[in-house]
């Protein structure tokens, strides 16, 4: 059915360093992304600004939180203070996703722009408080660095804080009012930088911010290194993608979500379908129905004859090379071809 299969043991999203470009390597958007990274920006004394540790799980919550947040800071007119994603340490929101069309939406600025430009004249670290609802205990107060991976997201910018700040109000700017609360009670003058220990957002990310979605587009080189491996390993052709979820923790996961209407980002897929649950095969499909529904889709494209997986479990290779013809595995490195 298929002439080729790419196959990942684990979907990984790289660190790229700024070596991968400069000089126009990645094209006009790549350029451009340089400028607007490293022109001097003013500081914002009407407005101020709002940063947080981008900290609760991996990149699918991260990047909801990160949503959420930018909603936030729109409703509440702050200069939003893009954050770094977190892995093991802090990797800069630039190196992966452009910055341009979330500045086109919002007034924004990165971490390291702000802490290299701004925070010396203006964010002095005798100034430099916490804030949150509720002190999550007596001992800590707001406890913005208590724990990983907090403590170690500021410390990577050299950030302490003097002290605690309690708001006592929610994130839900939806909501008629809370809005106005914020900037009232907390206005530029009096709180230039409102910094909180975790994303002011719910998660899942709620329905009326799922269009800023939109945002999230990949920066030049990681296209330029996704450009460059298919048109070495599949010389350019049509392939098609199947990103597969069902590592040993999402199985557990989906052990709680059977039945279930809502379940993390499930209602993407079931807000408009009154009537449906989560089901076994939408949480959590075998390898024969994974196989059956590519073969369908190849079958109805029969110009197609390659296969992309990405997946974060280790055995899917023997669960679904059996089911695609033929079957001659050639590996190199971590990736095996299926010619």
């Amino acid at each position: 059915m298929c002439g080729r299969i790419i196959w990942f043991e684990l979907l990984i999203f790289c660190y790229f360093t700024s070596n991968a470009g400069g000089n126009g390597e990645f094209g006009v958007a790549g350029v451009q992304q340089a400028i607007n990274i490293r022109k001097a920006i003013t500081w914002d004394e009407d407005g101020g600004y709002l940063m947080f540790c981008l900290c609760m799980g991996r990149f699918g919550n991260q990047a909801a939180h990160l949503l959420g947040a930018i909603s936030f800071a729109k409703a509440i007119n702050r200069t939003l203070v893009i954050p770094p994603w977190r892995t093991y340490r802090n990797v800069p929101f630039t190196d992966w996703f452009m910055f341009e069309p979330v500045i086109e939406y919002h007034k924004a600025v990165t971490m390291e722009q702000f802490m290299s430009q701004l925070s010396h004249d203006y964010w002095p670290p005798n100034e430099r408080r916490g804030y949150c609802r509720a002190p999550t205990d007596s001992s800590s107060g707001c406890g913005l660095k208590k724990g990983s991976p907090f403590g170690p997201f500021w410390d990577e910018f050299g950030i302490d804080f003097i002290d605690d700040v309690y708001t006592g109000l929610s994130y839900d700017v939806h909501l008629s009012s809370v809005a106005d609360e914020w900037m009232n009670r907390f206005a530029a003058k009096d709180h230039p930088v409102i910094a909180l220990r975790g994303a002011p957002a719910r998660f899942p990310l709620l329905s009326h911010n799922r269009h800023l979605h939109k945002l999230l587009k990949w920066s030049a080189p990681i296209v330029s290194i996704a450009t460059d491996y298919t048109q070495v390993k599949l010389e350019g052709r049509s392939y098609v993608g199947l990103h597969l979820r069902i590592g040993s923790d999402w199985q557990r996961c989906c052990e709680h979500a059977i039945g279930e209407r809502s379940y993390m980002e499930s209602l993407q897929c079931l807000e408009a379908l009154q009537d449906h649950v989560i089901s076994p095969d939408i949480c959590y499909p075998t390898s024969s129905k994974i196989s059956n529904q590519t073969n369908q889709l190849l079958a109805l494209n029969p110009h197609i004859k390659d296969i992309y997986i990405a997946t974060d479990d280790v055995h899917a290779y023997a669960k679904l090379h059996l089911t695609f013809d033929p079957q001659v595995c050639d590996c190199h490195g971590n990736a095996c071809v299926i010619t």
